[in-house]
Order: structure tokens, then sequence, then C-alpha cells
């Protein structure tokens, strides 16, 4: 069996990408456009969608991301 996954990146796979005409105004924290990228996964029928949490740790202090990889080791 083939388990087929999506990593939803809201500017496209090309460095250009940000720059076509139906591209996300607001690829950066963007909920909404992440759930109907995870909507259209769901209809392909794709098994996984990977959403990083980059976004959630970027441009903290280092006490902030010692808690989190805590809490993840704690919760897997």
């Amino acid at each position: 069996m083939m388990n087929i996954a999506c990593i939803p990146n809201l500017v496209g796979g090309h460095l250009g990408g940000w720059r076509h005409k139906d591209a996300f105004d607001r690829p950066v924290m963007n909920l909404e456009a992440f759930i109907e990228m995870c909507q259209i996964a769901e209809r392909g029928k794709f098994d996984c969608v990977f959403l990083a949490d980059g976004n959630g740790v970027r441009d903290r202090p280092i006490c902030c991301l010692v808690q989190i990889l805590q809490l993840s080791a704690q919760n897997p």
C-alpha cells in the first residue's frame, strides 16, 4: 500500500510562486488558506497533511524553544 502525504506551502514550490496571480496574498499564518489546502488534499484522498510548526517557534527566546521540545517529548 502506498501512503500519500501533502506538505502545504502557500507560496508554492517555485521561488517565484508568490508572484502568480492566484497566489495567496498572506502566505504566513494564514489559517484559512491552510484549511482550504487540507480540504483539497482530503478530497484527493491523501492520507496525511503535514503542517510544520515553524511559525510557532520562530523568533522566540531559546528558553521557549527548550520548553516546546520538552513538551513534545512528553506528548508523542
